[in-house]
């Protein structure tokens, strides 16, 4: 889960377009893009959302 999370936090999509798409705060998105924040002190349901938000995309690219 852990990868899949780092995957989409390292993608071309905004940390605005995936806060909105899960109704989660941009800022807190951004501090994971950037690092300041660690995703293994990310809450489990914030994991889960941005794990499946990541599923979701790639299900649509394929």
């Amino acid at each position: 889960m852990k990868k899949e999370i780092e995957k989409l936090l390292n993608s071309n999509i905004t940390a605005y377009t995936i806060a909105k798409s899960l109704n989660l705060n941009p800022t807190t998105i951004q501090r994971y893009k950037n690092g300041i924040n660690k995703i293994d002190n990310m809450t489990l349901a914030t994991a889960e959302k941005l794990y499946n938000y990541y599923k979701q995309t790639k299900k649509g690219s394929k």
